[in-house]
């Protein structure tokens, strides 16, 4: 097998979020933060035929890119086989238990009634995400007035911290802050369907490709519709 690009690239945003990761049989990869505040799941092209963990992902994905596009691996019962370099160089990375990573669970999160919906573009994400970095923000809020809808960023733990604001569309007329941590905020690149559940969950749904995140409300937040 050789995983296309597209897989090593959400497989590399799935290690921010963790960086162990136990994989089932089938074409659905999932994984879930330690502190169990961001799901993600993702249906790759490629199909896997068993289960395995992997304790450090992002060391997995340092060897498997080295020569992207000309690694195959080979699953035996305890390792992935990882072949490069036209054969010339074979490597070994052994499985871990699946008691030894943070686990997703099996059945997918049933979202409650959506409150609030709209459409965040790749280019204001990555506008929010560099913000984000460089104001060293802890937290990000999605706030209306009932007019503009906003995405703010913000060190919750210091108010005299610089806060940003970025409008992202046009209020219906609910007001409502919906907090977030910002570990929680680990989204691939690209366009998203945003569904927000004033019952403690947010869902985000990749337009382009077959990837999803929920991420938790933090307390705080609240919803006062019009």
């Amino acid at each position: 097998m050789i995983l296309s690009e597209k897989t090593l690239d959400v497989l590399k945003n799935f290690s921010t979020i963790n960086p162990g990761i136990f994989i089932n049989p089938g074409k659905t990869i999932k994984t879930i933060g330690k502190n169990k505040n961001i799901l993600a799941e993702y249906v790759a092209d490629e199909e896997f035929k068993q289960k395995f963990g992997i304790y450090e992902l992002p060391s997995l994905l340092a060897i498997l890119t080295l020569e992207k596009g000309n690694t195959e691996i080979d699953f035996t019962k305890d390792s992935l086989k990882i072949v490069s370099l036209a054969g010339r160089r074979k490597m070994e990375y052994r499985f871990c238990g699946e008691e030894m990573v943070t686990v997703p669970p099996e059945k997918g999160i049933q979202m409650p009634k959506t409150d609030i919906v709209f459409d965040l573009s790749a280019a204001d994400l990555e506008i929010i995400e560099r913000s984000v970095r460089v104001l060293s923000s802890t937290n990000i809020a999605l706030v209306s007035n009932g007019k503009k809808v906003k995405i703010k960023n913000y060190d919750a733990s210091n108010d005299a911290a610089a806060t940003s604001e970025l409008e992202i569309c046009d209020g219906n007329g609910d007001s409502y802050e919906i907090i977030y941590k910002v570990e929680s905020w680990k989204m691939y690149p690209g366009d998203y369907t945003v569904s927000v559940s004033s019952k403690g969950v947010s869902h985000f749904k990749n337009k382009n490709m077959n990837l999803q995140y929920w991420i938790t409300n933090e307390p705080g937040s609240v919803y006062n519709p019009k």
